[in-house]
């Protein structure tokens, strides 16, 4: 997959069916822990690099949605 689509995937796997103004900083932090443990269809894990764009693209969606008051705070930034 490339970066953007992985993001996505990884993304919308944990988040789809959640309003954005749900989502806490305590299910933050339990995205990176899963971004952490996320193992590639080889079973091995995925690169520090590759998880940190994953989370670092939905801190940006959630700082966009704190940009258009869509959330009062970002929950990626606590």
């Amino acid at each position: 997959l490339t970066t953007r689509l992985n993001c996505d995937k990884r993304t919308l796997e944990r988040f789809g069916n959640v309003p954005i103004e749900n989502i806490s900083t305590a299910d933050c932090e339990k995205f990176k822990t899963y971004l952490k443990n996320m193992k590639k269809d080889n079973g091995e894990p995925y690169a520090i690099g590759t998880i940190h764009d994953i989370y670092m693209y939905f801190q940006q969606v959630m700082d966009y949605a704190d940009r258009l008051h869509y959330i009062t705070n970002n929950p990626t930034q606590t």
